[in-house]
């Protein structure tokens, strides 16, 4: 392979045929796709263990289904039949069609989990930012080919191998190549040769992650040419997520019934030996020693709950994926039981309680342009839309979806350089304070920057702030002077004036307007109306919320540097923002529900103590405007002080990274399990304190989406109040499919060990009471089928009755002496069906003995999903699927014991009489014994 470490800058542009300002052409990139095919870090991998591991994993069922056929047919080979029964020809076909349709329903489930994953992992992929034809394009990673520019930045995901060929103080995180914490500082120097690869300091590996600094880099590698690849194959790692205690506790009860399972065979074998000793010497002897041990083998068939792990694996991926389809994204199943045992939640204000938003005056609102519509909603009179339209005359203002005004990215680039580099408080319209602008509304314009794929590339590499002239009395408002490092792009003259405040003073020291045919001069007549304008967009009447503060934009250009004088009056004007924080529609609602069902819900704030008040007032969070705690507040306290406050605080305002990390600290101390909102690299070690983080799709850096457990794909609090109950719901629903699936386990051995005893006690008397085939019959009704509807159980309830718990294990102990009670019930059932059956010397004593015990396992599913205050019926039209699959097991069943062919396959006979006890004992699992509680 070649090293690209070692390769100067122009080298490497030639080897590549790219370009280090323009990157590759569009349509030489799509050549390379198809070339090279389509690039995939194995760290992005969505489907768990490969196929092989699958198969592997399905060993166990082959060898029990291969077992049974063993001790099927050799016995008569060995007992020089001339030829097979027909009885054995059938009972061999059917039990390797039972094999062939439960692999088929396996494999099927594996492909949808596996579809299903896919679309999670889509739904919550990022986007890196490429050079193609001198423009920034974002591109998912499996779209970059080599030689493309990639534009890296502060948590920034790597998607491929990359020459780093300009830097500034960059730091990745590789950890996900070298499977340990590695911190790698960058250069662009041309390094030695036979450097390895933890110290080349030029190079940024696929599927890393760049923790600080930023840079350029030239993708080098590709597909399965990218070092996490080859590492990956050569360490032969399959699937590394932690297991979650429903899996842990599936493999615990699947190793202990296993051992059970052995120890009972053995012990019957014994029994059968010491009651009609054998010898091995004839292979007539042989032949009978095999028949003996098949219903020794049936206990083991039955005992162990091979079907335990894929029940649990299948109900947590159908679990995420519902969670899914409701507004967040679950990709690592232990979080689907962390979230559903959340007891507090730590999240932001801001997108979850506000939604950050804004609005451009006489250019665009809300993302439509404004035209004579919007105007006439406006209550304006007809002289004052007369003189708007004399500025509509020169200002593009177009239909939606049409070219954007020149105008938009000059603003929008104006205010994203304004917020950006502003360090004091900025006036507002009605003289009072604004707090200080945080990082959210810059991530605000430069998301709506993204949104409407405008490139301010230019404006970025021409400017460079020199100074900051604060507002006075006289001039209320803030400018700033830039200067430009080459006068190419530079709209006109060397030095740029940018200012902004109240729209009102804006205005009045504007002397021209900044239209799309060009600056024109802007009258007093039009000030006013501007101004009007703006304020109609200001208020709550029209649909639009009101804003937080609303700026005024203006600049002014100069060939020289200019004096403070200088730059007070002359501006052009640009536009309004009005910035806006709305409360989602039903929040309260939500905050409500959680409240009432025992969540702890702090929030975070940005803004000041008071402002962050009021909004948590509003909310219903608190009702003591008083109750808010501010960083200034928590430095003050010691550690002893804050302990014993932490549980009666709600509402923090400014904080620190620290300070956050430290709540979340003594909530879990506490004994909270707790949920952290993050939204910067500053919250990375909070979010991996907490037991489970949240982070939304959108304005997030890669990494904190990498290390998040929910990735919420639509904003807004009341999606996090689903999810939460989804979450909940889900994983109670996983929990009483495996204690029925547990009782019907349970069940079977009973009813076995009990008649394969009495069986042993008298043969003559007491027929077997099932048979191998029987088995196989009864796993595919009521094992197979039934949990082909595991996880379409309709929800009923809500946060408040689903109370969170305290890191509950999976089944606690109640939920053991539940199983095995149930599982009791259900053969002692079956067992009287048999006693009346051998009673009335019928044919049918297999059959009957059959039919009770699927017809009372199917039945007593109901119980385990049936609360203490739900009727029968709501329980049953609560997972229709549910309810079609048992009727479907049940006539199928029904049907098998008429057809006499059917019926020598699997060792049926047809029954008449007997149904007047089936069908009661049966019902009896209708009884609502044992029900669950939340």
């Amino acid at each position: 392979m070649i090293d690209w470490s070692t390769k100067t800058i122009p080298n490497l542009l030639h080897d590549l045929d790219t370009d280090i300002d323009r990157g590759l052409s569009a349509d030489e990139a799509a050549k390379r796709l198809i070339q090279n095919g389509k690039n995939s870090p194995v760290g992005k991998s969505f489907i768990g263990e490969s196929f092989f591991s699958w198969c592997v994993n399905q060993l166990p069922l082959l060898l029990l289904y291969s077992g049974a056929l063993f001790l099927l047919i050799i016995p008569h080979f060995l007992a020089k039949s001339e030829q097979l029964s027909l009885e054995v020809i059938s009972s061999t076909i059917f039990i390797s069609i039972v094999f062939f349709v439960k692999i088929s329903l396996r494999i099927y489930q594996r492909q949808k989990i596996i579809s299903n994953r896919q679309k999670i992992w889509s739904a919550s992929e990022v986007q890196v930012p490429v050079i193609r034809d001198g423009t920034i394009v974002w591109l998912l990673p499996h779209l970059v080919v080599q030689g493309d520019l990639l534009l890296l930045f502060p948590g920034g995901y790597v998607a491929a191998d990359a020459r780093i060929v300009e830097t500034e103080e960059m730091v990745s995180d590789e950890s996900p190549i070298f499977r340990r914490s590695v911190f790698s500082t960058k250069t662009a120097d041309v390094l030695e040769q036979s450097k390895p690869l933890t110290e080349q300091r030029n190079i940024l590996f696929g599927g890393t992650y760049v923790i600080d600094g930023q840079g350029r880099a030239i993708v080098v590698e590709t597909g399965k040419n990218l070092q996490i690849n080859q590492r990956h194959q050569q360490s032969n790692l399959e699937n590394d997520e932690l297991e979650s205690d429903a899996e842990n506790t599936g493999n615990f009860l699947t190793n202990s019934f296993t051992i059970i399972g052995v120890l009972i065979s053995l012990f019957f074998f014994a029994l059968y030996y010491f009651a009609q000793p054998f010898s091995f010497r004839s292979s007539q002897s042989l032949s009978e020693i095999l028949i003996k041990l098949a219903p020794v083998y049936s206990i083991l068939l039955v005992v162990v709950p091979f079907d335990l792990k894929h029940l649990i694996n299948t109900g947590l991926n159908e679990s995420a994926y519902r969670i899914f389809k409701h507004g967040a994204s679950i990709r690592k199943l232990i979080d689907v039981e962390r979230l559903s045992n959340l007891t507090s939640l730590c999240i932001q204000q801001a997108t979850n309680f506000t939604m950050n938003t804004f609005s451009v005056s006489h250019i665009i609102v809300e993302g439509q342009y404004i035209g004579k519509s919007i105007w006439k909603q406006l209550n304006l009179t007809e002289q004052e839309i007369t003189n708007l339209e004399e500025i509509e005359n020169e200002t593009v203002i177009k239909p939606m979806n049409e070219e954007i005004p020149s105008t938009f990215p000059w603003l929008l680039w104006g205010a994203s350089q304004c917020i950006k580099h502003t360090t004091h408080p900025i006036l507002s319209q009605d003289g009072t304070v604004f707090p200080e602008i945080d990082d959210s509304l810059t991530l605000l314009l430069e998301d709506s920057i993204r949104t409407n794929e405008i490139d301010l590339t230019e404006y970025e590499n021409t400017y460079e702030r020199v100074a900051q002239i604060p507002q006075t009395e006289d001039h209320p408002y803030t400018s700033l002077l830039f200067m430009a490092n080459t006068t190419d792009n530079a709209p006109a003259g060397q030095f740029l004036q940018l200012s902004f405040g109240p729209i009102d003073e804006i205005l009045h020291a504007s002397w021209d307007i900044q239209l799309n045919q060009g600056i024109n001069q802007l009258t007093a007549d039009q000030k006013l109306y501007l101004s009007q304008l703006s304020r109609q967009f200001s208020v709550e009447e029209n649909g639009l919320p009101k804003p937080s503060y609303t700026l005024g934009f203006g600049f002014r250009s100069f060939a020289n540097r200019p004096t403070q004088e200088d730059m007070w009056s002359d501006l052009t004007f640009l536009g309004a923002i009005a910035f806006r924080q709305p409360n989602y529609m039903g929040i309260e609602s939500s905050i409500s529900e959680c409240l009432s069902s025992g969540m702890k819900v702090i929030m975070m704030s940005d803004q000041p103590p008071d402002q962050a008040s009021d909004v948590a007032h509003e909310l219903g969070l608190i009702h003591d405007s008083n109750a808010v705690t501010s960083g200034e507040d928590l430095t003050a306290m010691d550690e002893t002080q804050y302990d014993s406050m932490v549980e009666l605080l709600l509402v923090y305002s400014q904080t620190s990274a620290e300070q956050r990390r430290n709540i979340v600290q003594h909530l879990r101390r506490r004994g909270h399990n707790i949920g952290f909102w993050g939204q910067s690299n500053e919250d990375l070690r909070t979010m991996r304190t907490a037991n489970i983080s949240f982070v939304s799709a959108n304005n997030v850096p890669h990494l904190l989406q990498r290390n998040s457990g929910v990735v919420v794909n639509q904003l807004g609090f009341d999606v996090i109040v689903k999810t939460l109950l989804k979450a909940r719901q889900a994983y109670a629903n996983l929990r009483n499919w495996v204690r029925w699936y547990l009782s019907c386990v349970v069940a079977q051995s009973l009813t076995l060990v009990a008649g394969l005893s009495i069986h042993i006690f008298d043969p003559n008397r007491f027929p077997l009471v099932l048979d191998l085939p029987h088995l196989f019959w009864i796993n595919l009704l009521v094992i197979a089928f039934p949990c082909l509807a595991i996880i379409y159980k309709k929800d009923h309830g809500s946060l408040i009755k689903d109370k969170p718990e305290k890191t509950p294990p999976f089944l606690v102990k109640n939920v053991y002496s539940d199983f095995v009670m149930r599982g009791i019930i259900i053969s002692l059932i079956s067992l009287v069906s048999y006693a009346f059956s051998v009673n009335s010397k019928g044919d049918s004593i297999q059959t009957v003995t059959c039919t009770t015990l699927i017809f009372s396992q199917l039945f007593s599913v109901f119980q385990c999903f049936r609360h203490k205050d739900d009727r029968l019926i709501e329980v049953l039209q609560s997972n229709i699927w549910v309810l079609m699959t048992i009727l479907f097991s049940v006539i199928l069943h029904i049907t098998i014991i008429s057809f006499p062919y059917l019926q020598t396959a699997i060792g049926f006979t047809n029954i008449t009489h007997e149904w007047q006890w089936i069908i009661p004992l049966s019902i009896l699992m209708f009884l609502p014994l044992n029900l669950t509680s939340r």
